[in-house]
């Protein structure tokens, strides 16, 4: 008899961080009790298989420049160097999507091989970010049992436009889980629908073992230093203040989204953990950035995205993480704060365990049969 897997429905996106880490720790949780597991491939934004011959010769060594070139058409406002280290970044993602986060090899798969669908994590509930929400919420066309686990919307101002979809989607679900307070509080005027609000993927995993899996990087900073990780443009006060704060400590400075830093090509999931996992202080604008610090029991704040109105009102999902483990203070305020308070973690690694099993024992329940 064939075996029948559990599919994840997430967005695959191979330039970022966060998306990468949450796919992996979904899919080992699940693997880890036992339960054959594989994610979708993610139609959005993709012209081939992500197995296909044409993918795997696009990302030959020898054709990264080329690859380079394309991008450079694709956004004048870069230069083909900043667009080689890119690519080269990207590789660093793909060789780790396939080793660690394995897809099923076609788009299309057959649903008789599937079990149940797990729908999530990451924003793919955010309409402003994807561009068939219908697919996302419940997979209309793969008749199988699904439900989501921590999906996120990522916003909390959402236009009315998109209510129908949403209620109608939700209730095709076996159940529903989100990972913001605002998603449930939507979903729930919407809905009769019981919602949960569950950890993030990545907090399902102990500490010892995204300890194991940043031992797999070889990559290493001899020097104390603070990191930076903005997924927005950070405003010239908010860098002089972390530069600051790392000058009076005699620590330098990894900006891991930084072009122009050395280590920018050599960065990828793996490198991402580790660095967090042995700096002094994190800085930044980025959910995952704040999550791995609490993981790691790293002294951090993090900032308000700058960039657009959208981007900004996706700070909720910060929101939710600070109100759970008690970590308002986190949240740069924008004064200026040179020492720093450092975080207690004593009630917060308490308050991870509970939140931890309370999660697993959701997200296995769904999966039950």
């Amino acid at each position: 008899m064939d075996q029948k897997y559990v599919a994840i429905h997430t967005i695959n996106d191979d330039t970022n961080f966060g998306n990468r880490l949450q796919n992996f720790a979904l899919q080992k949780v699940i693997s880890d009790h036992g339960i054959p597991v594989k994610t979708l491939q993610d139609s959005m934004g993709q012209k081939s298989k992500y197995y296909g011959m044409w993918a795997e010769i696009r990302y030959l060594p020898g054709l990264v420049h080329l690859r380079a070139l394309k991008g450079l058409i694709s956004n004048q406002d870069s230069s083909f160097r900043n667009e080689l280290l890119k690519k080269k970044r990207q590789s660093l993602f793909r060789s780790f999507t396939k080793k660690y986060v394995p897809k099923f090899a076609n788009g299309l798969v057959d649903s008789k091989k599937i079990r149940k669908v797990v729908i999530g994590s990451d924003q793919i509930w955010n309409p402003y970010f994807r561009n068939n929400l219908v697919e996302d919420i419940s997979l209309p066309d793969l008749p199988v049992e699904k439900f989501s686990y921590a999906a996120s919307i990522g916003i909390s101002d959402i236009d009315e436009k998109y209510d129908e979809i949403f209620k109608l989607g939700i209730e095709k679900l076996q159940a529903v889980s989100v990972r913001e307070n605002s998603a449930k509080k939507y979903l729930n005027n919407l809905s009769n629908k019981n919602v949960e609000v569950v950890l993030d993927p990545t907090m399902l995993l102990e500490k010892q073992i995204w300890t194991q899996v940043a031992d797999l990087s070889t990559i290493t900073i001899n020097d104390g230093y603070v990191v930076t990780y903005f997924l927005g443009t950070p405003s010239s006060k908010q860098l002089d203040y972390i530069y600051k704060y790392a000058t009076k400590r005699n620590l330098n400075v990894v900006n891991l989204n930084d072009v122009n830093s050395k280590l920018f090509s050599s960065i990828g999931p793996l490198e991402f953990i580790k660095i967090i996992r042995d700096s002094e202080t994190v800085f930044a604008d980025s959910f995952h950035a704040a999550v791995f610090s609490i993981i790691f029991e790293k002294n951090f704040e993090l900032f308000n995205r700058q960039d657009n109105l959208i981007v900004r009102d996706m700070n909720t999902r910060m929101k939710t993480l600070f109100e759970v483990f008690n970590l308002e203070s986190r949240l740069h305020s924008g004064e200026v704060n040179e020492e720093l308070d450092v975080v207690d973690f004593r009630d917060i690694r308490n308050i991870l365990e509970n939140e931890r099993n309370r999660s697993l024992n959701w997200l296995l329940s769904a999966l039950g049969d």
